[in-house]
């Protein structure tokens, strides 16, 4: 599978970090299967969107609701006006 979460994940753990990823495409076996550990935003501080699903076009009220206070949009999915309504700090990939 070609996809920019295999090396993001194993950057971040490498750094530290407690990562977890989601995709509604995949069950948690099949994410683990392809040697990422699978979860879901509660208790994240930081949600990072790395693939513009449409099923994440409407989760940032789910994002905030469960505790997430930074998201970062790798895809230009999300509307940062609608993050920061949320209280949600919003980062993003400058459009090129």
């Amino acid at each position: 599978i070609n996809s920019p979460a295999f090396p993001l994940y194993r950057q971040l753990c490498d750094r530290g970090a407690d990562a977890v990823v989601y995709d509604p495409l995949y069950t948690d076996d099949e994410v683990r299967r392809l040697g990422l550990e699978p979860g879901r935003p509660e208790g994240a501080e930081v949600a990072i969107l790395n693939t513009a699903h449409e099923a994440f076009r409407d989760m940032l009220p789910a994002l905030s609701e469960s505790g997430v206070r930074v998201v970062f949009d790798g895809r230009d999915l999300w509307d940062p006006a609608d993050a920061r309504k949320l209280g949600l700090t919003y980062l993003a990939v400058a459009a090129l």
